[in-house]
């Protein structure tokens, strides 16, 4: 009788967590079935991959280093004389590890190519922000002037990085086959403008103390203050809202100053500080539309 009660335990512990992974599998449907939710996941997933590789590297580094030593001792072994040895030339060996890391390279490479892919129609996103933009006009002349170059800056992004992007594939045709990479690294300098703006936005939304967003319109065009209550609790959401939109922006910082390069090589920033910086930046976002789907 007394094996019976840890066998019914271990049941409803199964039957509990069984219940918990189909929410979180139907919760995470939820987040892809939008647009915004596949490009949030997979921009968390691909940065989480160059993070993983940059460590995976280093490890390989590592397992060469002892192979190289190791074949140097047995070298230096096995010679009669200094002058018998011989060093061996030989290609880096294809580990277990040394798989895993390209399979890791090129799965965030593949990833990576399919987000901008899927960014090739977002002028029209660009033009439906502007238009709510336009039917919601900020009331402080500053933040109207930075939302509004913000609109110009992403469309110069976006028509340079398209046109980048079909040369690449072959699709647009330049005489000189660089221009192609000019182009992307020129689309990542008005996206590091527009995060630049962003920056100052937040500030200014700091300065007013959130006024500015505390404020709605009537139907006839007025301004009107909502109740004491209402602000309050509008106000904590607005400013955890700033926060969060803080450290997403702080992060893509780095990021658009290490895409602006036409060589990424000659870049102070290496792999495993964009994978965290990009990681950060998607993990905001990605937390964001985890709430708004709960």
């Amino acid at each position: 009788m007394s094996s019976i009660i840890p066998i019914k335990q271990i049941m409803e512990r199964l039957l509990s967590t069984s219940g918990q992974t189909s929410n979180t599998v139907l919760h995470l449907s939820r987040v892809l079935s939008s647009a915004q939710g596949i490009e949030v996941s997979l921009c968390t997933l691909a940065y989480a991959l160059a993070l993983l590789h940059s460590q995976l590297i280093r490890l390989l580094e590592r397992q060469y280093e002892r192979i190289a030593l190791s074949l140097t001792t047995l070298q230096t072994k096995t010679s009669s004389s200094l002058d018998d040895t011989i060093i061996p030339t030989l290609a880096p060996p294809q580990t277990r590890l040394a798989e895993i890391c390209t399979s890791v390279r090129r799965s965030a490479d593949l990833i990576e190519d399919f987000r901008i892919f899927l960014r090739l129609w977002n002028l029209l996103n660009i033009y439906a922000g502007a238009h709510e933009l336009y039917r919601k006009t900020p009331r402080d002349p500053l933040i109207k002037f930075l939302r509004w170059t913000q609109v110009g800056t992403d469309f110069a992004f976006q028509v340079l990085e398209n046109a980048s992007y079909l040369a690449m594939k072959g699709i647009l045709r330049f005489k000189d086959e660089r221009k192609a990479g000019r182009w992307m690294a020129w689309s990542c300098r008005f996206w590091l403008a527009s995060v630049v703006l962003e920056g100052l936005r937040l500030a200014r939304v700091r300065q007013l103390r959130y006024k500015d967003e505390l404020m709605v319109l009537s139907e006839e065009g007025m301004e009107m203050k909502i109740d004491e209550k209402a602000v309050e609790v509008q106000s904590r959401e607005i400013e955890r809202q700033w926060w969060r939109d803080l450290w997403a922006n702080a992060a893509w910082l780095p990021l658009t100053l290490h895409w602006s390069y036409e060589d990424e090589t000659k870049s102070p920033m290496g792999e495993a500080m964009v994978g965290a910086c990009g990681l950060v930046a998607g993990a905001v976002r990605f937390e964001e539309i985890w709430k708004e789907t709960a």
